[in-house]
């Protein structure tokens, strides 16, 4: 009988050293578990925040890109605007380019004119005083009204050439 408890006895160690290492994997296999469901937990936490910060990138990104194509279409409407002034600064300068240019044509030209009527006149007062009764007198008014009268002829062809460049 002593064999009967002396196996009896080295059962229940067994049996007992069983317990102890099913306890020790029971609490290992916890552990495992634990840290496998706080690795899944920070994972799912990191990509929630990976997320977020995702987000407001993107609709950071977005703002910029908006703001962006803003800027565009109002330097494009600038240029467009500028395109457009150019054009009627264009039409307007070229017609009082025309008319300035005109105004200082006939400007010359009546300039050529007044000067024609002063020479007229001058010849037609020294025409219309009575002739002087000595003959050298007579001799250098002669020699004056021949200038005078050339001087007007001159201005006459001035003042016809002046005209046909004006047509």
């Amino acid at each position: 009988m002593h064999s009967a408890s002396l196996l009896n006895n080295r059962f229940n160690a067994e049996l007992d050293k069983q317990f102890i290492y099913q306890r020790a994997l029971l609490t290992y296999s916890a552990v495992v578990l634990l840290l496998v469901f706080c690795a899944v937990g920070l994972i799912i936490y990191r990509n929630a925040t990976e997320r977020k910060r995702l987000t407001v990138l993107i609709d950071q990104k977005t703002l910029e890109l908006k703001e962006n194509e803003a800027q565009l279409m109002h330097a494009q409407k600038m240029n467009t605007l500028g395109e457009m002034v150019a054009g009627i600064t264009h039409e307007i300068n070229t017609p009082l380019a025309a008319i300035k240019s005109g105004l200082q044509t006939s400007c010359e030209l009546v300039d050529t004119v007044a000067n024609y009527v002063d020479e007229s006149n001058t010849l037609t007062s020294m025409l219309a005083t009575p002739s002087p009764t000595d003959e050298a007198v007579r001799k250098d008014r002669k020699i004056h009204l021949g200038n005078k009268l050339m001087q007007t002829i001159e201005l006459h062809k001035e003042l016809a050439l002046s005209m046909l460049s004006v047509v």
